[in-house]
């Protein structure tokens, strides 16, 4: 397939050739996974989107066209606990990102995504001294990346996927000091998160006011 794009007035139309990519996703033990999401990144000149999602059928295949160049593929499968992997925090011990090489009017067949591990559960309440439910926002650190906190909007109370590896947890909310999992002890051994896939740990977490 030829797409020509228009590049202004009085400028000449420059061609974007595509390509397919065919492929399988599996999970961490190798099998497929039926109905996962793969998104793919996108380095070609002229291309309209630079992110785009497709879906793997019933036996975890994919087939999809892309426009020539380099590409960058993950998957995930939020409801089988594989998270989405945008972010460092939620990238799972034996995932894989193949990157491929598009070329225009060929397939390019056998590739292969493994999702890695299943996620844990983290379900959550946050409350006020009163008990009241409060709002505010999470800082997570995993031990293998010390150098990139993720931060992300809490809910008075959810469930919600953490990675199988070690992490530290602060929530922190306007007026009120900032939680530590673990205490006062939350920068040693005894403040660190270590679940394995599947299992869930329940927090309640209750917060002090900030001095005036």
């Amino acid at each position: 397939m030829v797409i020509l794009l228009p590049l202004g007035i009085g400028s000449p139309q420059r061609e974007v050739r595509w390509g397919t990519v065919d492929g399988l996703v599996i999970d961490s033990e190798g099998r497929p996974l039926p109905e996962a999401t793969v998104t793919s990144y996108i380095d070609a000149k002229g291309a309209t989107r630079d992110v785009t999602q497709h879906k793997a059928d019933a036996q975890g295949r994919f087939t999809f066209s892309l426009p020539e160049g380099s590409v960058w593929l993950c998957a995930h499968k939020t409801s089988d606990e594989y998270p989405y992997p945008f972010f460092a925090f939620y990238m799972s011990p034996g995932q894989d990102f193949p990157t491929v090489t598009i070329k225009g009017g060929e397939i390019t067949r056998g590739v292969v995504i493994r999702v890695g591990m299943k996620a844990a559960h983290l379900v959550y309440e946050t409350v006020d001294e009163s008990g009241r439910p409060i709002l505010g926002r999470f800082i997570f650190v995993r031990v293998d990346q010390p150098d990139r906190p993720y931060s992300t909007s809490a809910l008075a109370k959810d469930d919600m996927l953490v990675p199988p590896v070690p992490f530290r947890a602060t929530f922190e909310a306007k007026g009120y000091k900032p939680w530590h999992y673990g205490d006062e002890n939350w920068k040693t051994e005894r403040g660190l998160i270590s679940l394995k896939s599947g299992q869930t740990l329940n927090l309640r977490i209750q917060v002090q006011p900030s001095p005036a």
